[in-house]
């Protein structure tokens, strides 16, 4: 995890979907979108499905804007 990543991150989170985005704001911020990395260290995301959808969905806008070609 990058220093903005963690700096984002460290802020007292209340909810599911304050922590998502958190998250997203940290990929927006310039650290490297990773769904699947960040479920697994916030492995109490998974059971709100609406939710893992959004990350995987911002990874994939993110990584769109920076001039790559997500799968």
């Amino acid at each position: 995890m990058t220093r903005t990543e963690d700096a984002m991150l460290a802020q007292p989170v209340q909810s599911p979907e304050a922590l998502v985005d958190a998250i997203k704001g940290a990929w927006r911020a310039g650290a490297a979108p990773d769904a699947a990395g960040a479920l697994r260290e916030h492995p109490e995301l998974l059971p709100f499905r609406s939710l893992v959808v959004d990350l995987v969905y911002e990874e994939y806008c993110v990584r769109e804007e920076a001039g790559e070609v997500p799968e």
